[in-house]
């Protein structure tokens, strides 16, 4: 049996259920997208502005009665 994982992401209170897969796919998205933002002043306030959108997209979808964030959308 797999460990429960989630994802936390800012902006949302509850944690999102998911994969390990799902997770660090996640992890390398921000992370790239801070590498490409490092020499920009407000690369921290873009990044967060990045999770929280995510976070409302899979909000949607764990809405819909998925259980949880598989990484295939």
């Amino acid at each position: 049996m797999t460990e429960p994982i989630s994802i936390r992401l800012t902006g949302h209170v509850a944690a999102f259920p998911a994969t390990s897969e799902a997770r660090e796919a996640l992890r390398r998205y921000l992370d790239d997208a801070r590498r490409a933002l490092r020499s920009d002043p407000d690369a921290d306030e873009i990044v967060r502005d990045l999770e929280c959108a995510i976070g409302d997209r899979l909000s949607a979808f764990i809405g819909l009665g998925d259980a949880s964030v598989t990484g295939d959308r």
